[in-house]
Formats: C-alpha cells, sequence, structure tokens
C-alpha cells in the first residue's frame, strides 16, 4: 500500500490535480488531519486492499476514499472541491513504485453535515471513493 500512497501523493504535486491540491491549500493527509489544522483540508485512506493472483501475476484491488472537509456555512466550497477533485483523480493514470496502475476508477460518492463536530460551527464533508487495480510488477 506505501507504493500506492506514494504514487497518489506525488500525482497530487502534478499539473493535472494541481487546482484540487491548491483548492485545498495543499492540506492533504493520510488518514486524518492535525488538530487545529485549517479548512478547506483533504484526508485520504485506505477502505480495503484485496489480493489476487492469476497464474504468476499477482494483482491488488484497493478502495481508497478521499474525504474533503470545508466549515463554509452553505456547502458550496465543498461541492466546488468535489468538482476539482473528481477532475483530478476520475481515471487518473500515475506511476506506482513496483506496480502498473490498469484503472483508478471513481466508484462511490457521499455527503455528510457534522453540526456538531466543533462547537458553533458546521462541518461539511464530501467523500470519494475510488477503485485501483494494480498488477504487481516481476
Amino acid at each position: 500500500m506505501k507504493d500506492l500512497f506514494q504514487g497518489l501523493w506525488t500525482y497530487t504535486q502534478t499539473a493535472l490535480a494541481t487546482s484540487f491540491y491548491n483548492g485545498i491549500g495543499g492540506r492533504l493527509f493520510l488518514e486524518y488531519a492535525p488538530e487545529g489544522t485549517q479548512f478547506p483540508y483533504a484526508v485520504y485512506s485506505l477502505d480495503s486492499n484485496i489480493h489476487d493472483w492469476q497464474f504468476k501475476t499477482d494483482y491488488e484491488e484497493s478502495l481508497i476514499t478521499v474525504h474533503i472537509f470545508s466549515d463554509d456555512e452553505d456547502g458550496s466550497e465543498v461541492m466546488d472541491l468535489e468538482k476539482k477533485a473528481r477532475d483530478a483523480f476520475d481515471e487518473a493514470n500515475f506511476s506506482v513504485s513496483n506496480h502498473t496502475l490498469l484503472k483508478f476508477r471513481f466508484d462511490n460518492e457521499w455527503l455528510t453535515l457534522y453540526p456538531d463536530m466543533i462547537p458553533n460551527k458546521e462541518i461539511w464533508q464530501y467523500s470519494l471513493q475510488y477503485r485501483a487495480l494494480l498488477r504487481k510488477s516481476t
């Protein structure tokens, strides 16, 4: 998984993902954001990783979720960032060490409002789930 996460992180630094990365102010974290992180920001995480073998070829199928957080009152900021994330990641093609990325496909999305996460502040979360199919290099 380290190879996939490193490839995804490196991809966010490219021109193809600049609009999203700049939109979150470069605040992209693995699994969780440090306490007090300025909004907006994004967190990516691994939901599952399934290994498969066909003859002598190893495959991995991973579900990765990108969670975008905003404290914008009407949710418009998080929805704008969702569009930028979709533009950046839908069918993305990036390098993954020791693997060939066969597909990085949009799978699912959901919007959540947390009215009490921070006192006197509503937090919007837009989550985008992607399915990555990797073939391990021999």
